[in-house]
């Protein structure tokens, strides 16, 4: 059993991740940065997605007032909290302030919808 601190550094960083990927994306500064941000994002996902625990606070972050952790632990949620990943991509897709979040949602549903897309745990 994971411990609640590990699961909140994980969360934590996490989010930390999410935030900073979308202000490098937002600003359009530096592609390599949000990289390095993408992949802190996978790594505390894929700590995260291995208990219970873990995924409950995805699916926590999901309902984040910052559209772009919420985009992403949406977008993570698919794989094990189809119903609530789905309604929260949908209203980012539609209200989203960021384009780039509300493309990002509208693609991320599409693709799923499509078979595209995999989860991590499985890359």
């Amino acid at each position: 059993m994971v411990s609640a601190d590990e699961v909140e550094r994980h969360r934590s960083a996490y989010a930390d991740a999410a935030a900073a990927n979308g202000r490098w994306i937002d600003s359009g500064a530096s592609p390599e940065n949000a990289n390095r941000e993408f992949d802190r994002i996978i790594a505390a996902y894929l700590a995260l997605s291995d208990t219970e625990e873990g995924r409950a606070a995805l699916a926590q972050l999901a309902s984040h007032d910052d559209e772009w952790i919420a985009c992403w632990a949406a977008s993570h949620c698919l794989w094990f909290e189809i119903d609530l990943a789905r309604a929260r991509l949908t209203e980012l897709a539609n209200a989203a302030s960021s384009p780039f979040v509300r493309i990002g949602a509208r693609w991320t549903l599409k693709e799923f919808d499509e078979g595209n897309l995999r989860d991590p745990r499985v890359w």
